[in-house]
C-alpha cells in the first residue's frame, strides 16, 4: 500500500491518520448526500444539514438513518407543542368535520344500495 504524500491539517507529513485532509472521513448529509459544512447532529449523533433535517421532521420524528426517536430534538419538541396547541384550538372544528364526513359516508352508502 502506498504511503500518503499529503500533509495533515497541522502541516506535518501524513501517516495515513484521521488528521490527513485526504483521508479524513467526510461528513455527508444522509438526506441530500452533500457535504456538511455546518453540522446539525441528531440525538443519535448522525449528521445532517439543518434545513434537510427540519424538512424531514415535518413528516417523521425519527432519525432517517437509524430510526431512533428524536423526542429531545428542539425541532421535534416545537412541532409537538404546536400540534397540541392547534389540536386544542381547533378541536371543535375537527369534531364537526368528522361528524359531517361520517354523515356523508352513510348517505353515500344508502345511495349505492339503490
Amino acid at each position: 500500500m502506498n504511503k500518503c504524500t499529503g500533509l495533515t491539517l497541522s502541516g506535518s507529513k501524513c501517516k495515513r491518520s484521521e488528521n490527513c485532509q485526504w483521508h479524513k472521513p467526510k461528513d455527508n448529509c444522509a438526506i441530500c448526500f452533500e457535504q456538511v459544512a455546518t453540522r446539525y447532529p441528531t440525538n443519535c449523533m448522525h449528521i445532517f444539514h439543518e434545513q434537510c433535517i427540519t424538512q424531514w421532521y415535518l413528516h417523521s420524528d425519527v432519525c432517517p438513518v437509524c430510526r431512533a426517536t428524536q423526542d429531545a430534538d428542539k425541532f421535534v419538541v416545537f412541532k409537538k407543542a404546536l400540534d397540541d396547541i392547534i389540536g386544542e384550538r381547533y378541536a371543535d372544528a375537527i369534531r364537526t368535520i368528522e361528524v359531517e364526513n361520517t354523515r356523508l359516508r352513510h348517505r353515500l352508502e344508502r345511495f349505492r344500495d339503490y
